[in-house]
């Protein structure tokens, strides 16, 4: 009844961060994608796709694979991308945010001391401001 990680963009996050600041991951977490997919074709040579499954043999299979580097770091991808800030590409619209009830809010308020009461890169959303 709620949105999931489709809706908050993780699939766009994933691929982003792979191809820029988690970059050294990416040709390890390809090649275990290969072998997710050929494990896949093995156990279920009809199927033209893990996605043409229904949700019980998806779950059946995953449960199968749920302790390997390929599910692991996929899982932590995934709530990376539900959770993140917005501005690195997942939890569009803020969803993963209204899931747990996450207000963005800048948690402090310049001046922090006397020592930088005057300096002019403070502003009241940090993030806009970039």
């Amino acid at each position: 009844d709620t949105p999931g990680a489709r809706e908050a963009g993780v699939v766009q996050f994933i691929d982003r961060a792979l191809g820029t600041f988690l970059v050294h991951l990416a040709v390890d977490y390809r090649a275990q994608l290969v072998e997710f997919q050929s494990s896949f074709r093995v156990r279920y040579p009809d199927a033209s796709s893990f996605a043409s499954l229904d949700s019980d043999a998806q779950i059946a299979y995953l449960k199968t694979v749920d302790r390997t580097p390929f599910f692991e770091a996929t899982r932590l991808l995934t709530l990376l991308g539900m959770f993140t800030s917005p501005e690195y590409g997942g939890n569009r619209d803020g969803l993963g945010w209204k899931l747990i009830g996450f207000e963005a809010q800048h948690m402090f308020q310049p001046p922090f001391g006397y020592y930088d009461r005057d300096y002019p890169g403070f502003t009241a959303d940090p993030v806009s401001s970039k």
